[in-house]
């Protein structure tokens, strides 16, 4: 009798180990992407960058996706610094910076809303793992700025 009670201890604790590894390894990896903005604002007339700034991290994602409401995504990177456009939505990865512009691709401010709302979602095996979302703002002194909102 002794041994079949320790055998059935044995069997479901060793059942109950596996049925927890595998559990803990299938569980969903959740981010929540990091946006930073280097710059505080940005104005068209008087900066030497094409637009607002983001530092963008999400550890563990291999893509990140960004979507605009308004303005113009754009990439300017070393070592050739040409402003690549890239409209309303661009995927990064990882640590890249991209910046924000209300301008068009042929120098034309766009006419947009007072404020654009950015989506920034990080996806891992094409698994969306995380989302954050941006807003920029413009004063009647045409300054952009960036802010993380609050999560009600």
């Amino acid at each position: 009798m002794k041994k079949i009670i320790i055998g059935g201890v044995m069997g479901l604790t060793i059942l109950l180990f596996f049925f927890f590894i595998l559990r803990h390894n299938n569980q969903s990896l959740e981010v929540k992407p990091d946006v930073m903005f280097p710059t505080a604002e940005y104005r068209v007339t008087d900066s030497s960058a094409p637009g607002l700034p983001m530092l963008i991290t999400a550890e563990g994602a291999d893509v990140i996706k960004i979507q605009a409401t308004s303005g113009n995504l754009l990439l300017w990177t070393p070592p050739d610094y040409k402003v690549h456009n890239k409209g309303l939505e661009l995927k990064i990865k990882s640590g890249d910076q991209i910046y924000w512009s209300p301008m068009d691709g042929g120098n034309k401010q766009i006419d947009e809303p007072q404020d654009t709302k950015i989506t920034v979602i990080a996806y891992h095996n094409d698994k969306q793992i995380g989302t954050s979302n941006v807003e920029i703002h413009k004063n009647d002194l045409g300054v952009y700025t960036g802010e993380i909102p609050e999560v009600k």
